[in-house]
């Protein structure tokens, strides 16, 4: 499954750093600490537990500047 993963690396979040000063997008690029990843599908806790299907879904404006 597809999924917006971050990864906490002391390089990738001083380029996000860096990058937002010159342009909003550059923070999104490769070399950024979010990405788009294929992941394993995650495992059901327990027999009363359910899949759903997400229609929409983003990142709060606020979760953007927790390093600022």
């Amino acid at each position: 499954m597809k999924a917006i993963t971050f990864e906490y690396k002391l390089p990738r979040l001083a380029f996000a750093q860096i990058a937002r000063q010159v342009s909003p997008n550059l923070c999104t690029s490769v070399l950024g600490p979010t990405r788009l990843a294929e992941i394993p599908q995650p495992r059901l806790f327990g027999e009363d537990w359910t899949v759903v299907q997400t229609s929409l879904c983003g990142i709060c404006g606020s979760d953007t500047n927790k390093f600022s």
